[in-house]
Formats: structure tokens, C-alpha cells, sequence
């Protein structure tokens, strides 16, 4: 978390699920990169919820991110 002035925050995940997002780029045709797309964005998904759920914890300790970077 990058704490900002004015008690602002920004949170960085460097840990989100990337093969996906490898394969679509690399994919050989439109529909082979559109499988891939959306199991990007249902990783993606998983992952903002899972952080999320993780956090639940820590609610009061610091106000609400200004962003979050993934």
C-alpha cells in the first residue's frame, strides 16, 4: 500500500493471475483469444474478490484507497 497525502491510499497488487492474459495476446485466431479474454476476466474476478474477502479483516484500520493497481 502506498499511503498519499491528504490520507490517501493506494493499493498495488503485483500478484494477479497473468497466463491468460498471455495466451489471448499470443492466441492464433479471434475465437482462441476470446476464450482466453474471458478466462482473464473471470481470474481477474476471482481475484479482486478474493482480496477483498482478505481485507474484510483490516475494515477501520485505514480509510478507503484513492486506487488500486493490479
Amino acid at each position: 500500500m502506498i499511503h498519499l497525502f491528504g490520507d490517501k491510499h493506494v493499493v498495488v497488487d503485483s500478484k494477479v493471475p497473468m497466463a491468460a492474459f498471455m495466451a489471448a495476446i499470443e492466441a492464433a485466431d479471434e475465437a482462441e483469444a476470446d476464450k482466453h479474454w474471458a478466462d482473464h476476466a473471470r481470474q481477474l474476478r476471482q481475484h479482486v474478490n478474493a482480496r477483498g474477502n482478505n481485507r474484510a479483516k483490516d475494515v477501520g484500520k485505514t480509510s478507503a484507497p484513492a486506487r488500486a493497481a493490479l
